[in-house]
């Protein structure tokens, strides 16, 4: 009884993209405000004036430079770098920060591209912004 109670208290609204996708996860999240999306393909988290952007996402990557999405805190000095890699491949590739606060791949001039495929990467960076 306790237990059906409590299943239509949390609902049936899909929380996998809030924090760890767990409810406890979502709450620690929602509560502490320190972590969201950006354009609801990746993850960005604060810790004081470090900020870290997580990548796991599916997406269309030509040869070259690739726009990912807008970042809402500037790095210190205007730039910021980090890297991926193409799951299922040996192919790394580096994450860019420019001064104009977008986010943007580089795959290095291999064949085959454009291709979609899933990138995991990380990007981190201190900022002056205040949170």
């Amino acid at each position: 009884k306790n237990v059906r109670y409590l299943g239509k208290l949390m609902g049936n609204t899909d929380i996998s993209k809030i924090g760890d996708g767990t409810v406890t996860g979502a709450l620690n999240s929602l509560n502490t405000g320190t972590e969201n999306s950006l354009e609801g393909k990746y993850v960005l988290s604060r810790k004081g004036n470090t900020v870290i952007i997580s990548l796991n996402e599916e997406c269309t990557l030509s040869k070259g430079w690739n726009f990912l999405c807008n970042v809402p805190y500037s790095p210190i000095g205007g730039f910021a770098y980090g890297v991926f890699h193409v799951d299922k491949t040996t192919e790394t590739g580096i994450l860019y920060i420019n001064g104009d606060n977008k986010l943007n791949a580089e795959i290095p001039l291999i064949e085959g591209y454009p291709k979609v495929v899933r990138i995991r990467g990380q990007i981190v960076y201190v900022t002056d912004s205040t949170f």
